[in-house]
């Protein structure tokens, strides 16, 4: 199985960020799904930009953004 590097977790990490996940919990759970998903998917024949590209769109429907609306949601109606 291909162990991610830390920079290309840091990449990953930053890219949640820039797409509208804010909580940091949510980030690191999205963080560790998502590393997990793409170390399976790797292959010799891929780059990591490559699986990254086509794992991230497995986690929504639109956009990342959702997970975070959706959260907020949850959190609001919780309370």
């Amino acid at each position: 199985m291909y162990v991610l590097s830390k920079a290309q977790v840091d990449y990953i990490l930053d890219d949640i960020r820039r797409n509208g996940i804010e909580t940091e919990e949510l980030q690191y759970n999205l963080l560790d799904h998502i590393c997990c998903v793409v170390e399976n998917e790797m292959s010799p024949d891929m780059s990591f930009e490559e699986v990254y590209g086509k794992v991230l769109p497995l986690f929504f429907k639109n956009h990342l953004r959702e997970i975070q609306e959706e959260t907020n949601l949850l959190l609001t109606f919780k309370n």
